[in-house]
């Protein structure tokens, strides 16, 4: 069996060509006669005219399509296709938790000491019944954890996780998330886990849904959203909120919660309510949510349409009036708070969980400006290698199931990194980079 029949997910069969799926796509918005054209050129491997660029892989034409035939699966395996030619873009390095100019690494060496000693625990966790996946896109924001009502809960899983397959998933590169599924498989059995909550939302479908369901891997502890633990805990008294917050917030949601399912909407809503805030919906919310910009940049492996869709999504929450703009998924919230300081953006941003926090009388740590810095300066220290070489594709190399403990190598020696930043650390050298940035933008 080849692998693209090994990971077909699309169900042909089911599929009538009507294009539905295309012309309520918030992204594409395509006249019913080109979404049909545009659907066949992707079952008959042609080129598109659309959606292999401009696909924000969201989830929504799944939810659209009448016939249930998953075409979100048909775009992914052209993407598989891709990536098996042609490779990734340099871009992707950064995201490969086994190159050795990761995100991940690099970022983890600017952390103040109480985060690199929590990144540290969650390398190598205690044996525990229960578990919080910190995972992928969580060790970004660590410092969003740090809580007294997280207190003697055991948290696992760096960016070794390889976000549960979720990220790679969402770029159709179905060898990697299956490697990256037998990974967290073999090390959450080690924890001896009989409850694990992933706190981001996109681990959750993954160990829920699409690793049992599509890839076999099936695991022999319950899953739950962090939300769903969370709001029952408040609702059981263990979690006690002493006042209602006092803001107008509109919510964005991830591309994982469609995923995740209606249910999951209306949990991240109730927590919000218990909180006491005013909520205000955007546009484009629930089923139809457009993506924070991260997805934005499957199609090109381009940076600057990532920060360019974050600047959209943001122009719809600020014409909500709303006083701050809520998220629940840690990637959202740390490519948007990149966003903000690159675009100029005013309008703050929480965790719904820094929310909660708020609402039960504790401060939360709030380091989202100076993350995204973090992250900005961590990208510009690793420009010749990762992003701007073209050329020859990029091919994430075969990892094994066991994970090495990397986190004890936590001090910068790259020159550059070393140089950019302390330099970051002044307003004025930010101001130019975010003027840079628009100028750039403006020019496309």
């Amino acid at each position: 069996m080849s692998r693209q029949e090994t990971y077909s997910f699309f169900k042909r069969d089911y599929c009538t060509e009507c294009g539905d799926c295309l012309v309520k796509c918030p992204v594409m918005q395509l006249s019913p006669p080109e979404a049909k054209r545009e659907i066949r050129r992707l079952i008959n491997s042609e080129k598109t005219k659309h959606v292999l660029t401009k696909c924000t892989t969201c989830f929504s034409c799944n939810i659209y399509c009448p016939q249930k035939a998953d075409p979100y699966e048909l775009i992914l395996m052209r993407w598989f296709e891709r990536y098996r030619k042609n490779g990734l873009g340099q871009t992707m390095k950064l995201l490969s938790p086994n190159h050795p100019r990761n995100l991940w690494s690099a970022l983890w060496k600017k952390f103040p000491e109480d985060e690199k000693k929590r990144i540290q625990s969650w390398a190598n966790p205690q044996k525990s019944d229960l578990v919080i996946i910190g995972g992928g896109m969580t060790s970004f924001v660590p410092y969003i954890t740090q809580s007294k009502i997280l207190e003697n809960v055991t948290f696992v899983g760096t960016g070794d996780f390889w976000t549960s397959g979720g990220l790679y998933y969402q770029l159709g590169l179905f060898d990697v998330v299956e490697q990256a599924g037998r990974r967290v498989e073999k090390q959450l059995g080690k924890v001896g886990a009989k409850r694990v909550i992933p706190f981001y939302v996109g681990e959750y479908v993954m160990l829920k849904k699409i690793l049992p369901q599509k890839f076999g891997i099936r695991f022999n502890f319950q899953v739950q959203p962090f939300e769903e633990w969370l709001l029952e805990r408040i609702k059981r008294g263990e979690v006690k909120l002493k006042s209602k917050v006092k803001m107008k917030v509109t919510l964005h949601d991830s591309c994982w919660s469609k995923a995740a399912g209606e249910e999951f909407f209306e949990t991240v809503r109730n927590l919000l309510s218990a909180t006491g805030v005013e909520l205000v919906e955007m546009k484009h919310h629930k089923e139809n949510s457009l993506c924070c910009g991260f997805g934005a940049g499957a199609g090109r492996y381009s940076m600057l349409d990532i920060i360019s869709y974050a600047g959209k999504r943001f122009k719809e929450a600020e014409e909500t009036g709303a006083d701050a703009l809520v998220v629940h998924c840690a990637g959202c919230l740390w490519i948007m708070s990149v966003a903000k300081e690159l675009l100029g953006v005013k309008m703050p941003i929480y965790h719904v969980f820094e929310v909660v926090q708020l609402a039960a009388g504790e401060q939360p740590l709030h380091r989202h400006s100076e993350r995204a810095w973090d992250i900005i300066g961590t990208v510009l220290a690793h420009p010749i290698a990762n992003i701007v070489r073209t050329g020859k594709g990029y091919w994430i190399a075969p990892f094994p199931p066991e994970i090495e403990d990397r986190t004890e190598q936590l001090e910068d020696k790259t020159m550059l990194s070393k140089l950019i930043t302390p330099l970051l650390k002044r307003n004025s050298v930010k101001k130019l980079i975010s003027k840079t940035f628009r100028i750039i933008l403006s020019l496309r």
